[in-house]
């Protein structure tokens, strides 16, 4: 899921259910992070090292708050849970990539130290060419403004929309509102600011994000019954999933499944809507079921109306566009569809089919694992699926389908020894796995943890702002811890959402989507005021990734294109310019925005998938040149060039086996769908490969050339200043951290 269906899902469930409380909990959050920022640009910002490197004063507590929070987004609190109700815990492999934040502090701290750098392009120019610093930085560049700034800021007019349905202004749109307000106080804090604002204000924002991530992971586990508890019923026990009720076919909708309704739930007739506004008087029960029966036969209007209610139904039934689900979301908050009913969901285990897929029954083929979407008509339901229905739809629609006709029992359609089994509790998925396969996690993933968090300038910039290599070193150390936090606070509450819903104490939605599961968490469990701690948290990740990508587009442009251009340019100037270019970056994502939305959410995933890509060639150059004196410029310039071109192929054919799948066998189709964890071992094997057969085949860089750069060419000096930096402190702490990580590795073993 990218995050703008999880900013919609989140919407749509918390945006409407907020307390009084809640709004001053926000409003505090606000009230504190406005005050904080005003402080900082209060500050002085009169050299480039001031504006761009926060005058190289950052200690490193703030460091490693900033490291954590600029790396969470809002797809870390929804996306990862949802991949926990699905998988459980397989995902955690990437949040136990901590230890490349080691590797930044250990390894590659000492070389950007050393060399004096503004950008990691800079690196690359200082080890390599010229041309290398151009090539990275305009790549890097064009990558941020059109992924990560407007995706920021679409996602932010999503929630403000939500949180907001009535316009504030007549004939403007919250969405716009929500995307520029955000732009305003977040672009206007790091424009006058720099990276101190950026520092400072992610301090802030860390500490929301753990509150409120951490509420829910406490709640919900006292609600499933412990952690012994969650054990019992997400691991080795049948494996639950959601299946949605369709309709039979003569009162579908211009073909789009109608899916069967619960009953809306009954309002008093004084109750409070969640913006103040009294509510219509409702029908009582048995109006309430004579108007679900209408709805799940009558007018399209009557139908779009139940699709728009519910966006995990528009993705599971027809190819949707992002600006869909941005709709699917405002009217989802809007007062006249707050209390629309849900699609009837029914519990039933997933079943391992042994034989050919042409033996199945029709019972089977619909729960078999091979299914990919999770939808049952009513001929394909069984007993247990028709109990479930039976209290929630009514008795005229539960007359009208289900009381004369015979089902099967669950026993006779998926019988207990080919139950799939849920491994929530297993790190290890076989190299089978379509999504998580182990070997494939566990060297694959790596190269691009250690691209993004040891040569992203989006991330390494914090530490060079850091006042010396001791305080940066701690601040990698430090982060790593907040690192590894994602794994209790976002994966085990989607496991906990799973075992909630598999006990009935939380929607059944969860099991259909496991997108689902931390809002529902959110609305479900969670009391009036913690909630507002949520959505605080939600829009501090946000604002948070926004302020990174503005700041180091804007170190980008200025230190590694502006300054090359006007190498004379005076401090002054360029702190102007940098200013500058935060605003046109801001203004650049505003007016790509549109076209995000038009684009289909599957191209979408396609092009977010980029960055496995991108990896294997940045990986290459930056640790290959660290440990070796040989590799040159060339070489270099080689293996950027080639992997690059090698990991767009990829992407392309992937693309294309999408919309015209190639022959099974040939070699298109294994490259367009090989694993990508797979696929970036073998760009990055190239990617070495290339660089060493260039640089063999031409002239050996000198030692002039690479002194401080590489391990064999540091001085005395250098060396002796490294160690210095350290102590036994911070060797006893990241060891430490290496030892949590082989415990978590050893317990998650299903």
């Amino acid at each position: 899921m990218t995050i703008l269906t999880n900013a919609t899902l989140f919407a749509q469930i918390s945006g409407a259910s907020l307390g009084t409380w809640d709004w001053a909990t926000l409003g505090i959050y606000f009230a504190i992070l406005l005050g904080l920022a005003w402080w900082v640009v209060s500050q002085k910002n009169d050299s480039s090292k001031d504006y761009f490197l926060a005058g190289k004063k950052a200690g490193w507590v703030v460091i490693g708050a900033s490291l954590f929070a600029s790396n969470i987004g809002s797809e870390h609190l929804v996306g990862l849970a949802g991949t926990g109700a699905n998988d459980g815990m397989a995902m955690a492999h990437y949040e136990l990539h901590a230890w490349c934040l080691l590797v930044l502090g250990w390894v590659m701290i000492p070389f950007y130290e050393r060399s004096g750098i503004f950008t990691t392009p800079e690196f690359l120019e200082k080890r390599y060419s010229p041309s290398a610093r151009w090539i990275l930085s305009l790549i890097s560049l064009v990558a941020y403004i059109f992924t990560k700034i407007s995706v920021t800021l679409f996602a932010g007019g999503i929630v403000f929309k939500a949180l907001f349905p009535i316009d504030v202004f007549p004939g403007i749109s919250n969405f716009w509102v929500g995307a520029v307000g955000m732009v305003l106080i977040t672009g206007l804090y790091t424009i006058l600011g720099g990276l101190r604002a950026v520092l400072y204000t992610e301090l802030l924002q860390t500490i929301v994000l753990l509150i409120g991530a951490a509420s829910v992971l406490f709640i919900g586990l006292h609600q499933v019954g412990g952690w012994s508890a969650l054990k019992e019923i997400a691991q080795g026990v049948d494996h639950q999933a959601g299946f949605k009720v369709i309709l039979p076919a003569e009162e579908e909708n211009k073909g789009a499944p109608t899916f069967l309704k619960e009953m809306a739930p009954v309002q008093e007739e004084t109750s409070e809507s969640p913006d103040g506004e009294a509510l219509a008087e409702t029908e009582n029960a048995e109006g309430t079921a004579e108007v679900t029966e209408e709805v799940a036969n009558d007018t399209p209007e009557t139908a779009q109306d139940q699709e728009v209610a519910d966006v995990s139904t528009e993705e599971q039934t027809q190819e949707g566009s992002e600006n869909e689900l941005a709709q699917e979301a405002e009217a989802a908050t809007d007062e006249e569809t707050v209390e629309a009913s849900r699609d009837v969901v029914v519990m039933s285990p997933i079943y391992q089919p042994t034989g050919d897929e042409e033996e199945l029954t029709k019972e089977q083929l619909a729960r078999a694992t091979i299914r990919d979407d999770n939808v049952l008509e009513i001929d394909e339901l069984t007993q247990e699926d028709v109990d479930q229905i039976k209290d929630v739809v009514g008795p005229e629609v539960y007359d009208k389908y289900f009381a004369n006709r015979e089902f099967k029992s669950i026993d006779e359609v998926a019988p207990p020894e080919m139950r799939e089994q849920v491994d929530h509790f297993n790190l290890w998925k076989p190299n089978s796995h379509p999504k998580y396969p182990w070997f494939g996690l566990l060297f694959g993933a790596p190269i691009v943890g250690l691209w993004y968090w040891c040569t992203d300038q989006y991330i390494v910039q914090r530490t060079l702002a850091a006042k010396s290599q001791k305080e940066a070193r701690r601040g990698t150390i430090f982060g790593a811890y907040l690192k590894l936090t994602p794994v209790f606070i976002f994966i085990v509450p989607g496991m906990i959402a799973y075992g909630l819903a598999v006990k009935g104490h939380i929607s059944r939605e969860v099991l259909f989507d496991g997108n689902q599961a931390f809002p529902i968490m959110v609305k479900e469990i969670l009391p009036v005021g913690l909630k507002g701690i949520v959505i605080g948290a939600l829009l501090a990740a946000l604002m948070s990734s926004l302020a990174s990508v503005f700041n180091s587009c804007s170190t980008l442009f200025t230190m590694d294109i502006y300054k090359k251009v006007y190498p004379n340019a005076s401090e002054k100037k360029m702190v102007w310019v940098g200013r500058v270019a935060t605003g046109v970056m801001v203004l650049l994502g505003l007016v790509w925005i549109p076209t995000i939305s038009m684009m289909k959410g599957s191209l979408y995933n396609y092009l977010q998938s980029v960055q496995s890509y991108m990896a294997p060639p940045i990986f290459a150059v930056f640790f290959v040149g660290v440990f070796s004196r040989r590799v040159n410029a060339p070489g270099c310039l080689t293996a950027l060039i080639v992997g690059f071109v090698l990991g767009m192929a990829r992407l392309a054919c992937e693309i294309l086996d999408g919309f015209m799948p190639f022959v099974e066998g040939s070699f298109l189709k294994w490259f367009a769908t090989t694993s990508y964890t797979f696929m970036c071992i073998y760009l990055t094997v190239v990617c070495v490969f290339l660089m060493y057969l260039v640089s063999l085949m031409t002239k050996k860089p000198t030692t002039e050339q690479l002194e401080g750069l590489t391990y064999g060419t540091a001085t005395a000096e250098q060396k002796q200043a490294t160690r210095e930096s350290w102590n036994w402190v911070d060797v006893v702490a990241s060891v430490g951290l290496v030892a949590i990580i082989i415990v978590i590795y050893s317990y998650f073993i299903g």
